[in-house]
């Protein structure tokens, strides 16, 4: 049996024997990096598998079951979503993100460039092939996330609207400083890009071109101006900043091959902070953007620092636990806010002198919440029908806090499908 390790920090593959329980190591794949979607080929010598090193990045490797001769097949950037091998063990066929949709794929263990599986399918995953090769199944996932708003008036909230729509995925709205402009990102036009509207969600204009895998967790200068975000066009993820009357954004911080993402801009523009996974684990530094120096601000285990509207503290989340912590902005005197608890993680964010907050109910929907700072209260604003969307900041705050925004999941649904044909070689 082949599992997933995830104990040690790491999370490469094991093998446990199903009559002596014995554990042995496979892979290592070291830093953040994780191994997923393992399959034993036929002959019981080989797994293959997917490397994942950021959200929604990865790539197809192979390796014996010794744990000797790792050999990586595929070598673009691209979201992979299962694998499955041919009954005479020659050929993978696994799905992955191609300008902007799930296909199938079929690629030779011995390398070289994948082939088109054609099938009738725009979201393809977990393809698993039949013993005489004539067949495949696969699961097609669809889900479309919408930003929704809604406006706050003496501590509630009004009757939600939808407010940026597509078919796709839209998600991780950001208010400019001064109120007048939205970011967001959305797949409207085949990849994840962001995109700029006014206000009222009108005057649509896509600003980033990477035509590839997964960015978000946008951020603005305090004088509106330019925007900070995290984008994965080398694999893993890295901090680019971009002016929004320029046409190429500018990189601030890559790490490879580690993870530099969630950045924020200081209340003053002197700094960016981000978390990293350099130094064994999430933490969060910031960079002087005068002198290109970087500080740990906070050690393992937080991520995600967004300083007060007044620039004189700093608020950060525990990774693996719904905690926001605050500290000075180098990080010192931290104490944990012990009624801030966001579920899903990312969905905070400080306005005035409260941090605004989504809270998952157990009887579905999600609660809108505030915590005062000033008083230490906390208060329901209200509620709402709808999950958020997970894996990325999306719920922002006016700066006057008046208006609120949100991206939801609208529509999710997936069903198993067959696939009739022989397998092209």
């Amino acid at each position: 049996m082949i599992l997933t390790d995830p104990s040690g920090g790491e999370h490469g593959l094991i093998s446990i024997s199903t009559l002596t329980g014995e554990q042995r190591t496979i892979s290592r794949p070291g830093g953040s990096d994780q191994d997923c979607y393992s399959r034993l080929s036929p002959d019981g010598r080989t797994i293959a598998f997917v490397r994942l090193i950021s959200h929604a990045v990865g790539y197809l490797y192979t390796i014996d079951v010794t744990g000797n001769h790792l050999n990586r097949l595929t070598r673009a950037v691209k979201d992979l979503r299962g694998i499955s091998w041919t009954p005479d063990g020659s050929h993978l066929v696994f799905a992955s993100k191609e300008r902007g949709v799930y296909q199938l794929r079929v690629i030779s263990v011995q390398g070289g460039e994948s082939k088109p599986l054609p099938a009738a399918t725009s979201s393809a995953a977990d393809p698993s092939v039949s013993s005489n090769g004539k067949f495949v199944v696969f699961v097609e996932n669809r889900e479309n996330w919408n930003i929704w708003r809604v406006g706050i008036k003496e501590d509630r909230i009004g009757v939600p609207e939808r407010f940026l729509a597509s078919t796709g995925q839209n998600h991780s709205p950001s208010f400019s400083p001064d109120s007048r402009t939205i970011a967001f990102v959305s797949d409207r036009s085949g990849s994840p890009e962001i995109w700029l509207c006014d206000r009222e969600g009108q005057h649509l204009r896509q600003l980033t071109h990477f035509g590839g895998p997964w960015l978000g967790t946008i951020r603005w200068s305090p004088d509106s101006t330019s925007i900070v975000f995290d984008a994965r066009p080398k694999g893993h993820a890295a901090v680019y900043r971009m002016a929004i009357n320029r046409e190429k954004p500018e990189l601030v911080k890559e790490d490879q091959p580690f993870e530099v993402r969630r950045p924020s801009w200081s209340r003053n523009g002197r700094y960016i902070y981000f978390d990293t996974t350099n130094g064994g684990g999430l933490g969060i530094w910031r960079r002087d953007l005068s002198t290109n120096k970087d500080q740990v601000i906070a050690p393992a285990g937080f991520m995600i620092g967004i300083e007060s509207p007044d620039g004189k503290q700093l608020f950060y989340q525990e990774n693996g636990y719904h905690h926001v912590w605050v500290s000075d902005p180098d990080g010192g005197s931290p104490r944990q806010l012990s009624q801030v608890s966001p579920m899903p993680d990312l969905d905070w964010t400080p306005v005035g002198t409260s941090i605004y907050f989504a809270s998952s109910a157990s009887t579905g929907g999600t609660d809108i919440l505030a915590f005062d700072l000033g008083t230490d209260k906390l208060k329901k604003l209200g509620h709402v029908s709808q999950n958020l969307a997970l894996g990325t900041p999306s719920f922002i705050v006016s700066p006057d806090g008046q208006t609120l925004l949100y991206a939801a999941i609208d529509n999710s649904s997936s069903e198993i499908k067959l696939r009739r044909g022989s397998l092209p070689r």
